[in-house]
């Protein structure tokens, strides 16, 4: 008899687990794709990680425009990353700091103290923008950045107060990586 109770406890302290564990993942359904990303140590609202994962991410190359999505794989990313011998990269701005929406003055001058870190630590890039499809935010400028690893993307994204970064692995998939 004891070891039925023992184990509808150990059972009901799984439960409780597993339901601390999804309570803290949020399940978003971008109507890109559905991803599952841990937020039980970010204090982002919910709605602007969404809004991130919604952000198309566009590089210029040229006349030519990549774009990149959030938990997508791209043959165009990967073909960039083989040709310019690159592991990694990372998309790094430096426009409304903690999602607070500055004026286009302040953008543009963080933004340039971004450029001038970049070409300072001599770091290869190429100009990007990040446009919310749903026009909620104005684009903004941002940097996808050859080469930079995920420790050197976060730091960036902190030293210049972003909630959050995108980065690249050599696979090619894009992955939002949070900040706070």
């Amino acid at each position: 008899m004891n070891e039925h109770f023992s184990t509808l406890r150990k059972d009901r302290e799984l439960s409780f687990v597993r339901f601390v564990n999804f309570y803290n993942t949020v399940k978003l359904h971008t109507g890109i794709s559905n991803m599952t990303i841990d937020t039980s140590n970010s204090v982002i609202d919910k709605k602007l990680i969404v809004g991130y994962c919604q952000t198309q991410y566009w590089v210029s190359i040229g006349y030519e425009k990549v774009v990149v999505c959030i938990d997508h794989y791209s043959e165009r990313v990967k073909s960039l990353l083989t040709q310019s011998e690159a592991s990694c990269a990372g998309i790094v701005t430096a426009y409304n700091p903690y999602s607070q929406l500055n004026n286009e003055n302040e953008n543009c001058l963080a933004n340039e103290l971004l450029r001038s870190f970049l070409v300072r630590n001599d770091y290869r890039f190429l100009e990007s923008l990040n446009v919310d499809p749903t026009q909620t935010w104005p684009p903004e400028k941002s940097f996808f950045v050859f080469d930079l690893g995920l420790h050197a993307a976060q730091s960036i994204g902190r030293q210049f107060g972003q909630n959050a970064i995108v980065w690249v692995d050599h696979g090619a998939i894009a992955r939002l990586i949070l900040l706070r």
